[in-house]
């Protein structure tokens, strides 16, 4: 079966084609568990590690790239909203460095990276021995994956960590357990976390052995995950990030500026063929392209024509002009149509707010306005919305007060303030 991902072939003709199918459907990311093993994998229907593509995609796609990091960055916020007036104000809450060094505002700005790039993100909870929160780090996605649902429950008993690439892990003995929580539906009477785990297979002594040495820490903890849009496959999820619609033109933006890095260092520039008909010798012919050369291509500033010497009772030459003007055409075209694609992937309303238009043609400064407050209410604020969620179940757990997220303007120069 001929592969649908973009390419970039040397044609026989020795000019260079793009060949790409826009309208290919993306190998959605298939989970199921395997025989033996507890972890279901995160892989796509190739066997590649789902998050290591999409930290290739991130990485080096330079318009997939931005987009993300400014869709972060503006879901990230300028700080935390909250009431400091009142007995349940979370205000020193969030201010508490946690072992990592983060307060609670940064731990939000690494799970919204994290929930944006993978469509998930998780908290590490610590817990003392009143079942009382201790501290709130972030754990990345990347490293993370789900434990097979449990027969009884139908619930996902936990995560599985293991620092390092998921390609490696040849059995569950050096990787970390971590029980999963949600403590938007534990109640004010604090029930008893470990009801979930009565059937668990994982050496407790062991892994909190593994948990002191990672994680620094002697306490109980959880893993807290949030995933906005729960896609069911089998009895597992695994969410898929808003932007998999575009994965296919991602590639193809790569390929395209691979294509011109090639070409830049081949110097292949080809615009005609001249073909050579008759007999003629290893001298002969290099005289022929020498004097063909001489005359017809010292002003063509680089451009290039490909020698072909056919056996033919003919003496005349013919000179093939290739369509340089179709080639730049269909090359302008695929790349128009890349950009595109990308942009609706990630619901970009105005292109100029990405400076992604023509010099003189970014529009005006009430359209860009506009333009951006449009993309707050469809975009950056449900994100944010979302994102905010999984924290304010903390604080409810806590008896404090909820918290929401300022948003950054772009006529102001905005930084963190809380």
């Amino acid at each position: 079966m001929e592969d649908n991902k973009a390419k970039i072939v040397k044609s026989t003709e020795n000019s260079i084609e793009i060949k790409a199918s826009m309208n290919s459907k993306y190998a959605i990311t298939d989970f199921k568990s395997k025989i033996g093993v507890k972890y279901v994998p995160w892989v796509d229907k190739k066997g590649k590690q789902f998050p290591e593509e999409l930290m290739y995609l991130k990485n080096n796609s330079a318009m997939h790239g931005r987009i993300l990091k400014s869709i972060v960055q503006e879901s990230q916020g300028a700080g935390f909203s909250y009431d400091t007036s009142t007995l349940t104000s979370p205000q020193a809450f969030i201010e508490k460095k946690n072992s990592d060094g983060d307060n609670l505002y940064d731990v939000y700005c690494k799970c919204v990276d994290d929930e944006y790039t993978f469509g998930m993100s998780a908290r590490l909870v610590s817990v003392d021995a009143d079942l009382n929160i201790d501290e709130v780090q972030h754990i990345p996605m990347f490293y993370l994956r789900s434990a097979v649902v449990d027969a009884e429950t139908q619930l996902i008993p936990g995560w599985f960590y293991y620092p390092g690439s998921w390609t490696e892990v040849k059995s569950t003995s050096n990787l970390i357990f971590l029980k999963s929580i949600d403590f938007a539906n534990m109640n004010s009477a604090k029930k008893d976390m470990d009801l979930l785990y009565k059937n668990l297979y994982i050496d407790k002594l062991d892994n909190a052995s593994k948990l002191a040495n990672m994680f620094k820490t002697n306490k109980e903890v959880y893993v807290l995950i949030n995933a906005p849009t729960r896609d069911m496959i089998s009895p597992y999820y695994k969410s898929l990030p808003p932007y998999i619609g575009g994965l296919n033109a991602i590639r193809q933006d790569i390929q395209i500026d691979q294509y011109g890095i090639n070409k830049l260092e081949t110097g292949l520039n080809v615009d005609s063929v001249v073909v050579w008909k008759g007999d003629y010798t290893p001298e002969q012919k290099q005289t022929l392209v020498n004097d063909y050369n001489s005359q017809f291509r010292n002003a063509d500033r680089g451009l290039q024509s490909v020698h072909i010497f056919a056996k033919d009772d003919a003496i005349k030459p013919e000179v093939i002009k290739l369509d340089m003007n179709g080639s730049n055409t269909t090359y302008t075209s695929i790349n128009d149509v890349t950009v595109t694609k990308i942009l609706e992937a990630h619901g970009v309303v105005l292109r100029s707010l990405y400076g992604i238009e023509t010099a003189g043609s970014l529009g005006s400064q009430d359209e860009l306005l506009v333009g951006s407050d449009l993309m707050y209410k469809r975009v950056i604020k449900p994100i944010q919305f979302n994102a905010i969620k999984p924290f304010n179940a903390i604080l409810d757990y806590m008896g404090l007060d909820n918290i929401s997220v300022d948003r950054i303007n772009i006529s102001d120069n905005q930084a963190p303030t809380k």
